[in-house]
């Protein structure tokens, strides 16, 4: 969600925009859960919506659109199902949403919440090109659960 010449704005109501993506987003997410909650496999799924990226806290111009950049210092992600709790928030951003305040997870603790709903074993080691490794090094985020 950049904007420019050829997207438009960011905070429009065109299909590049928040303005209509959002809401389809909240739609598609909503809709999916309570699909998987009346069939009895939200239990037995992992609903995961999290993007590469955070963006910048501070809105900017690409070529007179307004936008925000890529920020790997803080960002965002939605889990349900698979045994997550509803309604658990894990950590927060400071005032400006630049930084974590509180409860950083990094990549790694993430990837191994992953694993842990999924029942993937921590121990659990990969053998690529002749060398063993561990799938993960991170620690689960035991409070989700």
């Amino acid at each position: 969600m950049h904007g420019g010449p050829a997207l438009g704005s960011m905070f429009g109501n065109g299909t590049l925009g928040l303005g209509w993506a959002l809401p389809c987003l909240d739609e598609a997410v909503s809709g999916l859960l309570e699909d998987l909650e009346a069939r009895s496999l939200l239990d037995s799924t992992l609903v995961v919506v999290v993007g590469e990226f955070g963006r910048t806290p501070k809105i900017d111009s690409h070529e007179g659109y307004p936008g925000r950049e890529y920020w790997p210092h803080c960002f965002s992600a939605l889990m349900a199902g698979a045994g997550v709790c509803g309604g658990t928030v894990c950590g927060a951003s400071d005032k400006s949403d630049a930084y974590v305040h509180d409860r950083p997870v990094s990549p790694d603790d993430f990837g191994a919440t992953l694993f842990h709903a999924l029942g993937v074993p921590a121990e659990t080691r990969l053998e690529t090109g002749g060398v063993t490794r561990s799938l993960n090094t991170g620690q689960p985020i035991r409070e989700l659960f």
